[in-house]
């Protein structure tokens, strides 16, 4: 995500042309990207989304323009500005593409059935079912069993009606898991797990689309949560994940022979959390104290950098679509799943890059003019040398 901030600034803030080179390298970090975690494909957004902002601007700079000279430039630069956004977003797309086709066809080399379990995942996010009085769960429930036509989808539905029939506190979703495999498919083969999860993927979609208030306000609720999450909870839940394994061994036996299970214990582990320091501050700092700072930080550069006639906009619109994809991720985290501090990470990550962006730039709009033109200057060089050189023979 660093490498990929780094790469969209310097897209964004260049005057000429973009290379080649520089579009397959954001291509290719967005393609790795998406492979450690597939949500991470909001990324493909950030330039489209920066660029159609920069857009924005300059078609509404046109509207308090007087002088026709500098509105056609304007025009001009909302249509280099518009025709990068659209060739982003085809990269974007490209990248996905790549991303699948990769994984199909390692899992095609090492003989690995492919399939998407982002349906098991999401049967977390059904936990929510537990809090609601039973009359609001079962008009969910029926509500949902009508988006589907799918018989296989609506056995689905009905063993969560039964799952939650009795008053319980907890949900073992690994036990429903087998349940509900055994109920429609049997014997246990590869190719019956693969239809269960698509069952289990269309049963997804069933309940997101389109989605009841009962779900929106659960997911809500777990947003609203993560913007009160600290940078010590969410290293505290990595321990706290780390120490499971101490307690289910059986269920994971392949751990075992891991350097960070081997002779140790729970104890042990949680004990680096405690005995350091600097996994447990900042304390105090929530996202929602960092978003003001990036907010508060965002009014000076657009500000000074009016009045100062210096290039604001680019920056202030790339900051804007990286701080905007960090919460467009943790909210599609809190459709697909229940909430936990680690899922605000890729939003405390892009806002801090934002925020150290804006930092950058506001700085720079108070550096001496002199140093300012010659960097302008050295642009514009660099410009001329590339053009193509014209003949000498004038008719």
């Amino acid at each position: 995500m660093l490498l990929i901030g780094a790469t969209g600034l310097r897209i964004v803030r260049c005057t000429r042309s973009v290379s080649r080179m520089e579009w397959c390298l954001f291509g290719i970090l967005l393609s790795l990207s998406i492979l450690t975690r597939h949500i991470n494909a909001a990324l493909v957004g950030l330039l489209p989304f920066a660029f159609f902002l920069l857009t924005a601007h300059r078609l509404l700079a046109i509207r308090f323009t007087r002088s026709q000279l500098a509105q056609r430039w304007q025009r001009l630069l909302a249509k280099q500005s518009f025709g990068r956004a659209m060739l982003a977003l085809t990269v974007g797309i490209s990248s996905i593409v790549l991303t699948n086709a990769s994984l199909r066809v390692l899992c095609y080399a090492a003989q690995t059935p492919y399939r998407s379990t982002v349906g098991v995942t999401f049967l977390f996010r059904l936990k929510f079912l537990m809090e609601l009085p039973v009359d609001d769960r079962n008009q969910l429930l029926d509500t949902v069993s009508k988006n589907s036509d799918a018989a296989d989808v609506k056995k689905v539905i009905a063993l969560l009606r039964s799952a939650f029939r009795a008053e319980t506190l907890t949900w073992d979703v690994a036990a429903f898991k087998k349940k509900a495999q055994a109920s429609l498919f049997l014997p246990q083969t590869d190719e019956n797990e693969r239809k269960f999860h698509a069952v289990l993927n269309r049963t997804m979609w069933a309940f997101l689309y389109p989605p009841e208030k009962i779900l929106l306000r659960a997911v809500a609720t777990d947003f609203k949560r993560s913007q009160h999450a600290t940078i010590p909870d969410i290293v505290k839940q990595l321990f706290v994940a780390t120490t499971f394994y101490f307690s289910h061994p059986t269920a994971m036996p392949q751990f075992g022979s891991l350097i960070t299970f081997r002779n140790n214990n729970a104890s042990r582990v949680f004990a680096m959390f405690k005995d350091h320091p600097y996994f447990r501050h900042p304390k105090n700092l929530s996202f929602c104290l960092l978003l003001s700072f990036w907010l508060i930080t965002l009014a000076p550069l657009v500000v000074v950098g009016k009045i100062r006639g210096r290039r604001a906009a680019d920056l202030a619109s790339y900051t804007a679509a990286l701080t905007v994809m960090g919460l467009m991720i943790t909210v599609a985290n809190c459709f697909l799943t229940v909430f936990q501090p680690r899922f605000t990470l890729p939003m405390w990550e892009l806002t801090i890059v934002s925020a150290s962006i804006l930092f950058g730039g506001i700085t720079s709009l108070f550096l001496p003019s002199s140093r300012l033109s010659k960097a302008s200057i050295d642009e514009r060089l660099k410009c001329f040398r590339s053009a193509p050189k014209v003949s000498r023979k004038v008719q």
